[in-house]
């Protein structure tokens, strides 16, 4: 509630009363604060099954926390491999280690 010339107004419904002495003082006593946050939602092309590693650092940006995922990768010169693939949210960066 605020006080505007003597009456107590709801910022949000438009509510108004008269306000006695007792309410104004406790009004100068309280104050609140208010903080809006706002989540963005970042898609840097994940598989479903991508684990966040948040103790591995990106070795382009250095961002610490970066997403793996396994995928199998056959040659026609080998066996099939199987390839951990990571990707940095933060700057897109992706590489690949052999297991």
């Amino acid at each position: 509630m605020r006080s505007v010339k003597g009456k107590l107004v709801c910022p949000r419904c438009g509510f108004t009363r008269d306000a006695s002495p007792k309410d104004l003082a406790s009004m100068r006593k309280v104050i609140v604060f208010e903080r809006r946050i706002e989540a963005k939602i970042i898609t840097v092309g994940l598989p479903p099954g991508a684990i966040l590693r948040s103790d591995v650092t990106c070795p382009r940006c250095g961002h610490k926390g970066v997403y793996y995922w396994r995928r199998q990768r056959s040659s026609a010169e080998s066996s099939d491999l199987i390839e951990r693939v990571w990707k940095c949210p933060s700057c897109g960066h992706e590489w690949v280690e052999i297991e």
